[in-house]
């Protein structure tokens, strides 16, 4: 079943209109506790993108948030390449597998987070926006100013991008 839905991904992503607007993805690398694991793992684990394309993923969301404070203390290095905006979780109050966002996402299910956020925590005092399409599309849930959503009613697993604004 796993399979049939990856390929049935990739058939429909090769199907899309190429256009100057779609920059071509970075081959993304995904890493849990220092160990390469696969892209399709990252939603089953506490992961931020601070160091795009390299994913960081943690057993845990403490280790996780331990390791974005030490790279937020060093952002004169090369290693941090962005600011992180939101923070995304699997399931409502805050619970569950979380990402930490500081991307752009056209498509969420390219890091195996489409149609799975149930809460979210906006940060840093940076304003963003949740569509539940793909590119930007259909209706949308923009945020601001740290922000913080235990529970999405309506738009609960609905959000396919995200945006910093």
């Amino acid at each position: 079943m796993r399979w049939t839905r990856a390929l049935l991904f990739g058939v429909l992503l090769a199907l899309l209109p190429r256009s100057p607007a779609m920059a071509a993805q970075p081959e993304v690398a995904v890493t849990l506790d220092g160990r390469p694991i696969p892209v399709s793992a990252i939603p089953e684990h506490d992961c931020h993108d601070l160091e795009f394309p390299v994913i960081r993923c943690f057993s845990g969301a403490g280790a996780r948030d331990l390791a974005v404070s030490a790279e937020v203390e060093i952002v004169g290095t090369e290693s941090v390449t962005a600011v992180a905006y939101v923070t995304i979780y699997d399931l409502t109050g805050f619970a569950g597998s979380s990402f930490v966002v500081s991307q752009n996402y056209d498509v969420l299910a390219t890091i195996g987070w489409n149609d799975r956020v149930s809460s979210f925590k906006g940060r840093n005092s940076e304003t963003g926006r949740f569509n539940v399409d793909w590119f930007a599309g259909g209706s949308a849930w923009a945020f601001c100013c740290n922000q913080q959503v235990s529970s999405l009613g309506g738009f609960n697993n609905a959000f396919s991008s995200v945006y910093r604004t």
